[in-house]
């Protein structure tokens, strides 16, 4: 009942924005969480994205409660300064320096945004073509004042980019916008929730990330091919967010979210992604976004490193700065800092088993066979577990009742300050004598703790 009548119609993906392959890095590090950092804990909600001004050493980043704030980073992470500086009334995402000392802010709520030097916030533009920007998104200023921009949804707002990315219609479109002549253009539409943006060093081309597909394209900007889009490099390990240059040859892409099984069985079957949706709505989907990391490339598009970690989550933005790579998030409430030359990522070796190296190869007939056996495969795992479910619903005798409204709340208290490794970073007293100890009542004199214990 809830699928047919919900509203949410997600569209088949055609057959060329569909694949299952990851490209090969030859190094990776896969403790990038564990090991790193945490720059302006707690004062920073949601840093998205970053801009440094290496002449007095601040970091510009913009978060979830609209402030622009200024990170002066240290030898020591907390002895990091944050002060906050601009608030845009929106939410800004993607940051990039002008020419004349103003920050240029993509805000989804807002639009490109120009941030002047003395903090005067002052709208630039918020439309192309008659259509209204809905998530403008990440931001780059080319050596002749050009910005470059991506909106990447302009029927979806962020608070639902992740209808955006399961309907799975190209709602994202390049643009950019000319401070000299005050005019926005649309560059490249329909694009798959269209991320991160950056000009390459030679300003021939805009790299710009289609998130949902896992690849990066180039647009030329100048030159006989102008306005051509070409292949810079796809088959990545996660879904693209932003891109920086870091001067040394090098691209920084930030996978948000590795890549799944039901990621790919999703945009493969558009009634699994809007049985999620239908999960979205009433907070029960369940958890994707994990396995962020960072994937270095060189100017050609080839990869040469990964840093990331299994339990990363959102990982939006990377920057290099001397030793150390900065990582915004939409999710983390501080930028994240890693030593890299501390902790540098190590060739990766891929364990082949003998068993399968001798393994006769499947024949053709086979394959086809596998590949047929797909609908089957989903019927059994998706929908023959949703029907059981129902049935026992129906004949389960357990009667719930409605808890009265004055009972019901969503809102959480807010610290003003917490740790979150308390796990991590704690030791294990009485480790396997003591079963369960539930509660405890300390004996200052004698410093005796009594427990009660969980007996079986």
């Amino acid at each position: 009942m809830l699928y047919q009548l919900d509203s949410f119609d997600p569209a088949p993906l055609p057959p060329s924005e569909l694949n299952s392959h990851v490209i090969t890095v030859p190094t990776r590090s896969d403790q990038m969480l564990r090991v790193s950092e945490f720059v302006g804990l707690g004062n920073l909600i949601g840093p998205e994205d970053m801009a440094y001004d290496a002449k007095s050493g601040v970091i510009y980043t913009g978060c979830h409660d609209g402030w622009i704030s200024r990170v002066t980073v240290n030898d020591s992470a907390a002895d990091s300064v944050v002060e906050k500086w601009v608030n845009t009334g929106g939410r800004p995402l993607g940051i990039a320096f002008g020419h004349n000392n103003e920050l240029i802010v993509a805000d989804p709520e807002k639009g490109l945004l120009n941030v002047t030097a003395d903090g005067v916030v002052e709208l630039s533009t918020n439309e192309a073509e008659g259509q209204k920007f809905k998530t403008t998104d990440a931001v780059d200023v080319a050596h002749n004042g050009i910005i470059y921009f991506s909106d990447a949804s302009h029927k979806y707002s962020l608070s639902k980019f992740i209808y955006d990315i399961l309907e799975g219609r190209p709602n994202g479109r390049l643009l950019s916008y000319d401070p000299a002549t005050k005019t926005t253009k649309v560059l490249v539409r329909d694009l798959y929730f269209a991320n991160g943006v950056m000009a390459t060093p030679d300003q021939n081309y805009v790299i710009f990330c289609k998130t949902p597909t896992r690849r990066c394209r180039k647009y030329h900007i100048q030159g006989k091919e102008k306005g051509k889009v070409e292949k810079f490099i796809e088959y990545l390990s996660g879904m693209p967010d932003n891109i920086r240059y870091d001067g040394d040859g090098q691209y920084w892409i930030v996978d948000g979210q590795s890549r799944l099984a039901l990621w790919d069985i999703a945009f493969r079957h558009p009634f699994i992604r809007k049985f999620l949706i239908i999960m979205e709505k009433y907070n029960r989907r369940p958890r994707m976004e994990k396995g962020s990391g960072v994937m270095v490339i060189d100017l050609a598009g080839n990869p040469i490193a990964h840093y990331y970690d299994p339990e990363l989550s959102l990982i939006s933005s990377a920057m290099k700065i001397k030793n150390y790579l900065y990582c915004g998030s939409v999710y983390y409430p501080y930028i994240l800092r890693l030593h890299l030359k501390q902790y540098p990522e190590r060739v990766h070796i891929k364990r082949v088993s003998t068993a399968n190296i001798f393994k006769k190869r499947p024949s053709n007939a086979a394959v086809n066979k596998e590949k047929s056996s797909w609908p089957f495969t989903l019927f059994v795992t998706v929908l023959v577990p949703v029907v059981a479910a129902t049935m026992l619903y129906q004949l389960d005798s357990f009667d719930s009742a409605h808890l009265p409204p004055s009972k019901l709340n969503s809102h959480v208290i807010t610290v003003p300050t917490r740790s979150h490794q308390t796990l991590r970073v704690s030791e294990f007293v009485g480790l396997g004598n003591l079963i369960g100890p539930e509660d405890m009542a300390y004996d200052a004199k004698s410093g005796l703790r009594s427990h009660l214990h969980w007996l079986s």
